[in-house]
């Protein structure tokens, strides 16, 4: 069982890296299931990655998600694929991702974006970055603290979006 679940994992790693490497812009829909069907930390960040090249690649086109869209180009909104998600005592919940648009500040309100089209609305209480920079771009990794939200209502392949000033 193990086996046939490493080898299934390989090919469709494969099949991202070679949807990433061509930018196929048509295939962002199935990248996009293979986040919400699989759940796999490693697949979820390889489709999230290839997106992001895909999006920035296709002169900026908005990627075809199912619910929303990822406009890699908008100076207007903030958007982000979760990667990763944990409690720190003291801090609340934490989720890390690679940027896809916008800036984002602390005490900006925030929208989760489900999978299953229910939209979560909350606070950006703290952001940390991953590498040493002073602003927040596009293809940066980034951890965001949110406001009144537990680890159960966010998982790894949700969207979060913010509209900035």
């Amino acid at each position: 069982m193990l086996k046939k679940f490493l080898i299934n994992k390989k090919r469709i790693l494969q099949k991202i890296e070679d949807i990433k490497y061509k930018s196929d812009i048509g295939q962002s829909q199935y990248l996009a299931s293979v986040i919400f069907k699989y759940r796999d930390r490693v697949i979820s960040a390889a489709a999230i990655q290839a997106l992001h090249k895909i999006a920035l690649e296709n002169d900026g086109a908005a990627v075809l998600m199912p619910n929303y869209f990822i406009d890699p180009k908008s100076p207007q909104s903030f958007s982000l694929f979760i990667l990763d998600v944990w409690g720190i005592d003291g801090r609340g919940t934490a989720v890390s991702g690679i940027v896809s648009s916008g800036t984002l500040g602390y005490g900006n309100s925030l929208i989760v974006k489900k999978a299953d089209g229910r939209d979560i609305y909350t606070e950006c209480l703290d952001i940390n970055l991953h590498e040493e920079t002073d602003t927040i771009s596009p293809g940066d990794k980034i951890t965001i603290f949110l406001k009144d939200i537990s680890m159960g209502e966010v998982c790894q392949g949700d969207a979060i979006y913010a509209k900035t000033i």
